[in-house]
């Protein structure tokens, strides 16, 4: 089930869908239902700030704030 939920998502997302990248965003950023992949979130925040989307921008500034803060 959970499978068809994120098949949907990245269907949306690569149709364009701020909401469903901004949605693949959090899903990868927080490793629910897909393996934590901060690459991945970073990508698709990346897509749907493009668009506009607040929430993507927000998240796609706090991972790279957080990014920068980690030692080397």
């Amino acid at each position: 089930m959970m499978e068809e939920v994120i098949t949907d998502l990245l269907q949306l997302a690569e149709q364009g869908d701020q909401d469903a990248q901004f949605k693949l965003g959090f899903l990868y950023a927080k490793g629910i239902t897909v393996a934590a992949d901060l690459q991945e979130a970073r990508r698709w925040f990346g897509k749907a700030a493009e668009q506009g989307h607040n929430g993507a921008q927000f998240e796609l500034q706090r991972l790279t704030e957080e990014g920068n803060s980690q030692p080397a």
